[in-house]
């Protein structure tokens, strides 16, 4: 699951702002913001360069036991 909500929130970036800059619609960003919906490989990258973060800092992997 991804973290970007936290992650938008935590540096006062608008989902419509990142939305702009990915080419994508607000209502996409939103499903991934809340875990409705997972973006690509490649727009996963994209979010990550756009946001100055690494892969591992937004996707968050729920390991069991």
């Amino acid at each position: 699951m991804l973290k970007l909500k936290k992650i938008l929130e935590d540096r006062g970036v608008k989902q419509s702002n990142l939305a702009k800059k990915l080419g994508v619609s607000t209502v996409s960003l939103s499903n991934w913001s809340t875990g409705k919906s997972n973006p690509s490989l490649v727009t996963v990258v994209r979010i990550c360069q756009i946001l100055d973060i690494s892969i591992d800092e937004l996707v968050q992997i729920n390991k069991s036991n």
